[in-house]
């Protein structure tokens, strides 16, 4: 899971400082070549994801 929010552009436009992560997930999740990160949170919001806030359960253990 992972998000990019950037601002300063138009609506409905794509920034191309968004590109590498963009790149990455279609890599890994669409090619199934990647091996990039893409466990990524980037806002030039400065806003923070607090996971209490929205989990409150445990994850079970897959085996």
């Amino acid at each position: 899971m992972g998000y990019s929010q950037i601002g300063g552009h138009n609506h409905c436009s794509f920034p191309n400082a968004q590109l590498p992560e963009l790149t990455a997930y279609i890599q890994k999740f669409l090619i199934g070549k990647g091996t990039e990160n893409t466990y990524m949170m980037n806002t030039d919001g400065g806003f923070a994801y607090d996971e209490a806030t929205w989990v409150d359960w445990t994850t079970p253990s897959l085996r």
